[in-house]
């Protein structure tokens, strides 16, 4: 993975996501609505490998004010920004930490989350096998993965440096890498993501619309779920 575009353009990182606040939702919706069926209201862990700027970790301590989360990112700038958007939620620690090494966390969690990273890992196996080492017994692995069958989202990332490894993100692969770190009861589930942002008066009916296209074009939906439990 090419790290300079997190190391040095992490403040337009923001900028580059503002136009995508509707699916930034859409995918934070579908892991909390994952986290709130397996947890049924009860305290939580949650560990967050990388959070970036805290755009998803945000609306994750929001939806989950009860929860303790420790969000993570390997690049300290991005850590900055995020330092500041979270400064108002007590309930988020906030650490550095490379998502492909074993994590010194002082605890196990209940929930292991992220969006968009499994594919950025040199070592995508290695990598989801360390989460499993901090799982609880019992704990749920639940990441948002963009879908390298949607022609659009390989066209738009296929010339980009840190996306380089995008093209491997497929429902096989992210389901072999899975099983073989380690978790049980691996599922990838397509969800239905296929339009861009439109304006926010929209959304509502844009939402409507992907849902309706999901039925018959779900092998090339913009993203998957990938669910796992520590057994």
């Amino acid at each position: 993975m090419d790290n300079r575009a997190y190391l040095e353009r992490a403040g337009d990182y923001d900028v580059e996501n503002e136009g995508k606040q509707r699916t930034m939702r859409k995918k934070a919706a579908l892991i909390a609505n994952a986290v709130e069926a397996r947890t049924k209201g009860l305290p939580i862990s949650i560990l967050e490998v990388g959070c970036g700027t805290g755009l998803f970790t945000t609306l994750l301590a929001t939806r989950f004010p009860n929860a303790h989360i420790t969000a993570t990112d390997a690049f300290a700038p991005m850590i900055e920004i995020a330092k500041q958007r979270l400064a108002a939620f007590p309930n988020v620690q906030l650490q550095h930490y490379d998502a492909e090494a074993t994590g010194s966390f002082g605890e196990r969690f209940d929930i292991v989350c992220g969006v968009d990273l499994i594919h950025h890992l040199n070592d995508p196996v290695g990598g989801l096998r360390s989460w499993r080492q901090v799982a609880a017994p019992g704990g749920s692995l639940f990441f948002f993965e963009s879908n390298a069958r949607n022609p659009v989202l390989y066209m738009r990332m296929r010339n980009r440096p840190e996306e380089a490894r995008f093209k491997y993100n497929t429902r096989g692969n992210l389901t072999r890498w899975a099983i073989e770190a380690g978790w049980n009861s691996v599922r990838v589930e397509h969800v239905p993501i296929h339009l861009p942002n439109g304006p926010r008066a929209l959304w509502p009916m844009v939402d409507r619309v992907e849902n309706a296209l999901h039925a018959a074009l779900w092998p090339f939906s913009g993203g998957m779920l990938v669910l796992g439990t520590a057994g």
